[in-house]
């Protein structure tokens, strides 16, 4: 029985499936680095952020509350227990941060 072949849409959304999710991880390590050797500088990236178009502001927003409703779910040990706890404390005071893409 002949397997049905994937179209090449099909091949070219698995294939940017897998470029943003390597993107995605790369991403990820590049922030986790920065945020661990550059301590320094971090309110400096702060206020740049701030500095950024009002429509990015927004979204990242909306990043970093997705980060903090997933930070709320994880394990905790001596490490992220501070950052845990504080995640789950804003999770409960904002239950539906509901930011609208604009």
């Amino acid at each position: 029985m002949n397997k049905p072949q994937a179209s090449k849409l099909d091949r070219y959304q698995l294939d940017q499936r897998i470029k943003n999710r390597c993107e995605v991880d790369n991403l990820a390590r590049s922030l986790c680095s920065f945020t661990n050797h550059f301590k320094d500088v971090q309110e400096d990236l702060a206020a740049e952020l701030c500095q950024q178009h009002r429509t990015h502001q927004q979204s990242m927003m909306r990043l970093f509350m997705l980060f903090v409703d997933k930070l709320a779910e994880q394990k905790t040990d001596m490490r992220n227990e501070a950052a845990v706890e504080l995640a789950q404390k804003i999770k409960e005071q904002f239950s539906d941060p509901y930011l609208p893409y604009i």
